[in-house]
């Protein structure tokens, strides 16, 4: 005679194996795809960067006239710097890029923003013989508002004449100082807040622009710094003497490529000797902003 009960016990505890397994394999699931997502989360202003360094953008001047700022296809030769808005092909201003360098004094701002205009990462840099010398960067951590979700760094001093103090600022945005003499986070933050900082009542793409792609830098090309402490070193190699250190927003010049090479915690680039002021050394790539190439 068949025992039925048996039968059922066998069956409760196949069917029960199968369900944790079943909860395991979806458990293991959801834990892979949170590990992923937070990965990408916490980058999302660096992954963000990357994407629109990717694109075909069109690239436009900012020209001050009497009767205000103009937006045109064609750059005044100024030496002295320049101010550039980069359009998608759906006529949203992706990046952000102005630079002036005089004897005494340099400005750079790298801005690159998403499809709504929200600030997705931001590099600058100040340097006045008076008053305050300020550059950090900071970018967005997770795809939220850009409020209390940014990680960033800040380097600040004060100069009066020879005497200066200075203090290092590192943390999220609660402990960011958003108004650094004339310096305001909030006149970047969205592509709005730009405009109304800059008195453009509208950010049209003019005709006739040229489109331009950002590569890695090239011989003779000159770019900028994007990290700080960055060891400037006698050779392309780890562990070659370092000269100096370079802090970001600096601008450099490109005098050869060389190797490419993997580095742990920093990528896969080619290493570049460049020019500084009168210095002369090697730096590894991940450091320098890429370069825009026209597109013909």
């Amino acid at each position: 005679m068949i025992n039925m009960n048996a039968i059922k016990i066998t069956n409760s505890k196949k069917s029960n194996g199968t369900s944790c397994k079943l909860a395991l394999s979806v458990f293991m699931c959801l834990f892979f795809f949170c590990c992923i997502f937070n990965l990408f989360s916490q980058n999302c202003g660096i992954a963000e960067k990357e994407i629109i360094n990717g694109m075909e953008l069109y690239k436009v001047y900012s020209q001050n006239t009497k009767e205000g700022i103009r937006l045109t296809a064609d750059n005044v030769e100024n030496l002295d710097g320049s101010t550039c808005y980069y359009f998608d092909n759906d006529g949203n201003v992706r990046k952000f890029i102005s630079w002036f360098e005089y004897p005494e004094s340099s400005h750079v701002i790298i801005a690159y923003y998403n499809e709504e205009g929200k600030l997705m990462y931001i590099l600058f840099s100040e340097f006045q013989p008076e008053g305050y010398s300020y550059q950090g960067v900071a970018h967005k951590t997770y795809c939220g508002e850009f409020r209390d979700s940014i990680d960033s760094k800040y380097k600040v001093q004060y100069n009066m004449m020879i005497d200066f103090e200075s203090s290092n600022v590192q943390g999220t945005s609660s402990k960011y100082p958003s108004v650094i003499g004339e310096w305001r986070l909030s006149n970047y933050t969205h592509i709005d807040s730009l405009k109304s900082y800059l008195q453009i009542e509208t950010l049209q793409l003019p005709p006739d622009c040229k489109k331009v792609q950002f590569n890695k830098p090239s011989k003779r090309q000159t770019t900028f710094t994007n990290n700080y402490n960055i060891n400037l070193r006698e050779a392309a190699n780890l562990s070659s003497k370092v000269i100096t250190t370079i802090d970001i927003g600096e601008r450099i010049t490109v005098l050869d490529v060389l190797q490419e090479e993997s580095i742990k915690n920093t990528g896969n680039y080619n290493w570049y000797k460049i020019k500084k002021n009168d210095m002369e050394g090697y730096v590894f790539g991940a450091f320098l902003e890429p370069v825009e190439k026209e597109i013909k």
